[in-house]
């Protein structure tokens, strides 16, 4: 089991080794993990895409959130090229990882 969090206060560098390890299934010595949960403070906005082996499995918001366009940016981060057909919100996206 992995987990971590990201706020506001990590560093750029940090945010991307974080989610490399998130999205590559594999904790910081490199080690494939079969469970992962990443918490987020308003840090994953717009423009982020989470890709990697493993991918996202769910999204969960434990607070409310201000626009439906918003609600779908951050579900489309649970998709990846694996075979999941993406839904088309109509923005472009930066590979944060």
């Amino acid at each position: 089991m992995w987990s971590a969090w990201l706020c506001g206060d990590h560093l750029i560098a940090e945010r991307r080794e974080v989610l490399r390890q998130f999205a590559g299934g594999i904790d910081a010595a490199g080690r494939r993990v079969h469970r992962a949960f990443l918490a987020s403070c308003r840090v994953l906005g717009e423009g982020v895409d989470i890709t990697g082996e493993r991918g996202v499995e769910a999204v969960c918001f434990a607070n409310t959130r201000g626009s439906q366009g918003e609600i779908v940016q951050n579900i489309e981060r649970g998709y990846t090229d694996s075979g999941k057909d993406r839904p088309k919100s109509g923005g472009g996206g930066k590979d944060a990882g």
